[in-house]
């Protein structure tokens, strides 16, 4: 595994193309915040949960691979009022 380790959303993208070769070649595991890994599947990505997402894939030279990602909840950006949106400062 590289030293960089890739964004939630380059990772799902990676393993998407994978999973799109083919899926009997890729193994999802998911790591929540209290250290359980659970093996996932593909579906369960659309939608994820804090924590560590890995998968482990056969690469076109035939050897495994694997990378892993960590998803956090993004974080609320403050909203502006809504008549701040139109009109600007007089």
């Amino acid at each position: 595994m590289s030293d960089i380790q890739p964004s939630f959303y380059q990772w799902r993208k990676k393993v998407s193309a994978a999973l799109a070769i083919d899926p009997a070649r890729v193994t999802l595991v998911y790591t929540g915040s209290d250290g359980r890994k659970l093996s996932i599947e593909p579906e369960e990505l659309q939608t994820p949960q804090p924590g560590t997402y890995a998968a482990r894939y056969v690469g076109g030279d035939g050897q495994w691979q694997e990378i892993a990602a960590d998803f956090d909840l993004p974080t609320e950006r403050p909203r502006r009022a809504p008549e701040d949106a139109f009109f600007g400062p007089v």
